[in-house]
């Protein structure tokens, strides 16, 4: 994606309706290591902060920006979380996104990652809540059934 926005920077482009591309799983290549890492969210943040604003509007950059951001910070808050419970925390996660953020001179906000550790929080007890009126539903139905 880097390169596509570089040379889209400099020159035009047009629209082929054709795939002429596919991917394949490999086990242990980069695309592997980097998916069990929060690797979308942050790829989409990355390009936002390195290229929004010069292939978006003002309006549509500030949409897009606080929109990949708020994802980006929701999944390292649902890792924040996932690392308080685990006995071990997930090896390489924080470094990995330290180095990309880093490599663009940005750092992980402290407000932004408590937001989204809130975020995340609130996700998680609904999904929860949810889990657990379905499996008062099922108990219920099955009580009616037997009797």
């Amino acid at each position: 994606m880097d390169i596509a926005f570089r040379l889209l920077a400099d020159g035009d482009f047009g629209f082929v309706h054709q795939v002429l591309t596919f991917s394949r799983y490999q086990a242990d290549t980069i695309t592997d290591v980097a998916s069990h890492f929060n690797s979308w969210p942050l790829l989409h943040y990355l390009m936002a902060e390195q290229y929004g604003r010069d292939f978006l509007s003002a309006e549509e950059f500030k949409k897009r920006y606080d929109e990949v951001t708020a994802e980006m910070y929701r999944g390292l808050g649902q890792q924040w979380l996932k690392d308080m419970v685990r006995r071990e925390k997930k090896k390489g996660f924080w470094e990995f996104q330290r180095q990309h953020l880093g490599d663009i001179g940005v750092e992980i906000r402290p407000a932004l990652l408590a937001k989204g550790v809130m975020t995340a929080g609130l996700n998680l007890m609904g999904s929860l809540g949810t889990l657990a009126k379905k499996v008062q539903n099922e108990m219920t139905k099955n009580a009616v059934r037997s009797l």
